[in-house]
């Protein structure tokens, strides 16, 4: 039987390479040999050996291999592989009627010709590519870990008298470990790559095969046929998520390099602004990293797509999602926190002109890089679904895909909206320390230029900056005092650069903050001021504090600096009406302490009717339970006496401090609910 098959094989053999016979006559004695093999023992041997002796396996392809460099994405060997790939499907084409004409069991003859077309022409070929590619990137991954060791033992040696020397050794070392880097990226970028696109090609060979088919009348092979391409690069497929991970990971962290590798800017040197500056514009740039991370999000998808089947590709989409959200959001978190550092602490760094010179003010830089953190935080959210482009009518019809789209989206949506609660919370710490860092500089500037009453101690209408009227009517053409006139420069200048925050909620939380540490800064100023404060004073004091308060107009927090108006009241106003001004304005609700402060700085601060109403203020500041008809808007003579008994309507000892209850903190802005996908 064996000679017998063999002899049968021979026959066939000799048959097949007959170069006078007829294709006809040769697909005759071809049918007669198949018909007696099948009969015998089902043909399988001569099956095999007429598949292996196809020309088309016995022309190995020719490849091309390039260094990272010469070619970064492995274009040259792609052309190879497609032009492989038509090699597959123009002969499985040619040997299709072959086969129809010559064996009895043509779907076995043609599952075993597909699969061997697949496996040992265009596997082999994406199998010698990538093995290339995979060798390549190993070698300089090993390279690189291995000079990354040797930099971090020799960076925890104790530095020798001679280190300065070895300094530029160092940064030519830092150099090629940059260098290492950046071609590890890009050889292990290559692979994944040409593992991609080697899978679509795969893909595309098996749609052309079934269209081939399909076309042939032969319908009842499609079935059949969808399992012969499986095994196809399956172990690199295996590897793959781990591979694609691991280099987002890296390659993200490369974009951010600039960013990870930043000094902190706590204490700057004002000597050393150029540093400063510096340092702050890669942080400015950080809508332009985004946008970079975005593209090598998006192509990491689009591999996981053309590389895993189906049921796969969620589980692969969602994990590179939660590495592109997470390193962003710690990015981001470093940014904020970078920024937030430049906010000075101290009193002495506060205090230098250089540091608020135009352009270069910390909290109008802070504002700044918020809007771009932030803003790029907001567009993340849904950028698949603009990526995808659901109007395309090539993905339109597509459900499976849709809903893939849909799964990305919500998945970087949700991990968004964990991560925003933190990136949030240092903004608003920020933002806090921004508005202490802008009172502290008002408070400079008032200590400095204002450091006694003379602005308010005015005893003659003549000398003083009112120039129309008298005490207790409208004054005109009363002029800003000097120290405010800075005062106001300098709160016009932060205010417009925290303006530059386009999104309101933080725009307003931020003037908010910032108006309610001024007006603690201004308060805490004229309570301490030298010398008394006069009704014509007053009136001087109330047109500064109506320009401090015209700094943040037209934003609802200039309302918070109305309280500073009511204040000035307080010098102008006869004893006789000053109850009334307490029941009927906010500073009702002040610090008792802080308003006793305040009125021993009037020239009358002895007179019985202010002494009795100071006491009545302590009184009540500690929280005794009076009324109000116990003070008789100046008619009541025993005062101290009286007020013991009954309070005043509206009077409390409590008032929102530099910090109070602040406020309402921000909602989470990072776009849609879970429910709108």
């Amino acid at each position: 039987v064996a000679d017998l098959e063999q002899n049968l094989m021979e026959w066939f053999k000799e048959t097949a390479n007959h170069k006078q016979l007829s294709r006809d006559a040769k697909a005759q004695r071809m049918a007669q040999c198949a018909n007696a093999a099948t009969a015998m023992n089902g043909g399988k041997a001569l099956i095999s050996m007429y598949i292996s002796e196809l020309p088309v396996f016995k022309n190995p392809p020719k490849f091309i291999f390039a260094s990272v460099l010469e070619d970064p994405e492995g274009v040259m060997l792609l052309k190879t592989l497609t032009k492989c790939q038509r090699e597959v499907t123009e002969a499985f084409r040619h040997e299709l009627e072959t086969i129809r004409a010559v064996f009895p069991r043509f779907s076995i003859v043609v599952e075993h010709l597909v699969e061997k077309l697949m496996r040992d022409k265009l596997g082999k070929a994406a199998d010698i590519c990538l093995d290339f590619l995979e060798k390549s990137a190993v070698k300089v991954e090993a390279e690189l870990a291995r000079e990354t060791q040797l930099r971090s033992a020799s960076g925890s040696k104790k530095q020798s008298p001679s280190s300065a020397k070895q300094q530029p050794a160092a940064a030519k070392n830092a150099t090629d470990i940059s260098a290492l880097t950046a071609r590890a990226l890009a050889d292990r970028k290559r692979y994944l790559i040409v593992l991609a696109k080697s899978s679509k090609l795969f893909l595309e060979c098996y749609e052309d095969i079934l269209h081939i088919v399909a076309s042939s009348g032969s319908e009842t092979l499609l079935i059949s046929l969808q399992d012969c391409t499986q095994g196809a690069l399956a172990s690199r497929k295996e590897t793959f998520l781990q591979y694609e991970c691991a280099y987002l990971k890296a390659k993200i962290r490369g974009i951010f390099s600039e960013i990870w590798e930043l000094p902190s800017l706590h204490d700057i040197d004002p000597k050393n602004f150029h540093r400063y500056r510096k340092s702050v514009s890669k942080l400015l740039k950080f809508d332009e990293y985004i946008d970079s991370v975005k593209v090598c999000c998006q192509e990491s998808l689009w591999r996981c797509v053309d590389t895993l089947s189906l049921e796969n590709v969620n589980h692969a989409t969602e994990s590179v999602c939660k590495i592109f959200v997470a390193e962003i959001a710690a990015v981001s978190r470093c940014a904020i926190n970078l920024i937030s550092n430049i906010l000075p602490r101290d009193g002495k760094v506060s205090g230098q002109v250089e540091l608020w010179s135009s352009g270069s003010s910390p909290v109008t830089i802070f504002g700044k890089v918020v809007e771009k953190v932030h803003g790029s935080l907001q567009g993340l959210d849904g950028f698949i679904l603009a990526f995808y482009a659901f109007d395309d009518q090539e993905n339109s019809g597509d459900v499976a895909l849709r809903n893939l789209i849909l799964h990305v989206s919500k998945t970087i949506h949700d991990d968004l909206m964990k991560e925003s609660s933190l990136i949030e919370t240092d903004i608003i710490k920020g933002m806090h320390l921004g508005a202490v860092v802008v009172a502290s500089r008002v408070m400079k500037i008032l200590e400095k230029d204002q450091m006694n009453s003379m602005d308010y101690a005015i005893f003659d209408k003549k000398k003083g900056r009112a120039t129309k009227g008298s005490t207790g009517d409208g004054f005109v053409d009363v002029e800003t005092s000097a120290a405010v006139s800075k005062v106001a420069a300098f709160l016009e200048q932060q205010i417009t650069g925290l303006s530059d925050i386009s999104l309101d909620k933080y725009m307003s939380y931020s003037l908010t903050l910032t108006a309610r540490a001024v007006r603690e800064a201004v308060l805490t100023h004229w309570q301490t001021m030298k010398g008394p404060i006069t009704p014509l004073g007053g009136i001087n004091m109330e047109n500064d504090a109506r320009a401090i308060q015209q700094c943040f107009h037209p934003h609802e927090a200039e309302k918070e600096l109305n309280v500073l108006v009511d204040v000035t009241q307080l010098f102008v106003l006869p004893p006789v009406n000053l109850w009334s001004l307490l029941e009927e304005s906010g500073i009702g609700k002040m610090d008792g302490a802080v308003l006793e402060r305040l009125l021993k700085q009037r020239p009358d601060a002895q007179s019985s009717d202010l002494k009795k109403l100071v006491a009545a203020i302590s009184y009540i500041s500690t929280g005794a339970n009076l009324e109000r008809q116990n003070y008789s808007r100046g008619k009541s003579r025993d005062m101290t006496k009286r007020s013991k008994s009954r309070a005043p309507n509206g009077l409390s000892g409590s008032f929102l401090g530099s910090q109070g209850s602040g406020p309402s903190r921000p909602e989470n802005s990072f776009g849609r609910s879970s429910s709108d996908y």
